[in-house]
């Protein structure tokens, strides 16, 4: 699959969770109001607000993308780029531009994989720690590379324990799909597999492009190469 080329472009914005959809069961006539949720586990969705696209060639890459993603009609890899909230490391940044391939855009290896198996749907990760830059904290993301749904992000609800080689972890969401002990899991720079959601936009004004935003959601097709 294509990597959305998320550093290229400079965003002076960035804004990642989890969507979330609930209803109300009524409220009682003590005022308690019962709060239940509709979602399936919400969704993940990121919004970059603000790209640099003076360059001629950062200008064009847009526009390529905007082609590329037809409307939201093409599946892609987007990297979350909350790197100062992560453990604030340099990766590397592909020079190869409209595209990146997956070969091009690897992050560095944080040295963490699945202590032991986790279900489909399980909120609760066990972790062994080979290498960290400093110690997980709860509102981190991580991603797994799934067997099918491929990267998917996950946010950290609670560090339950840590040690300098383990950590035990609940996630604001279920998760996508069954992994197995041993699989990485990244904390550099985790990805998700996402389609555009919305316009992408590239108006021009005296020979200089500008554009709003961008906004990418979990795509859930099912089945990725």
């Amino acid at each position: 699959m294509l990597v959305f080329p998320t550093y290229a472009f400079s965003f002076s914005g960035m804004n990642a969770d989890i969507e979330r959809r609930v209803t109300s069961g009524g409220t009682s006539l003590s005022g308690q109001e019962d709060v239940v949720s509709t979602d399936g586990g919400g969704r993940f969705a990121v919004e970059f607000s603000a790209p640099y696209l003076d360059e001629i060639a950062i200008a064009r890459a847009w526009r390529a993308w905007s082609a590329e993603l037809a409307g939201g009609v093409t599946a892609v890899i987007v990297p979350i780029a909350d790197l100062r909230h992560q453990f604030n490391q340099d990766i590397r940044v592909p020079t190869t531009l409209p595209f990146w391939t997956e070969a091009e855009a690897i992050s560095t290896d944080t040295g963490v994989t699945l202590a032991a198996d986790a279900a489909l749907r399980a909120t609760t990760l066990d972790l062994a720690i080979a290498y960290l830059p400093g110690p997980m904290e709860a509102g981190m993301w991580l991603s797994i590379d799934h067997a099918t749904m491929r990267h998917r992000a996950y946010r950290i609800a609670r560090v339950v324990s840590q040690t300098a080689t383990t950590a035990s972890v609940t996630l604001s969401h279920p998760l996508r799909e069954a992994a197995t002990a041993g699989d990485p899991v990244e904390m550099i720079d985790p990805r998700c597999v996402c389609r555009l959601d919305g316009d992408m936009t590239s108006p021009s004004e005296i020979g200089f492009t500008s554009s709003d935003k961008v906004r990418f959601v979990e795509d859930f097709r099912g089945s990725y190469t």
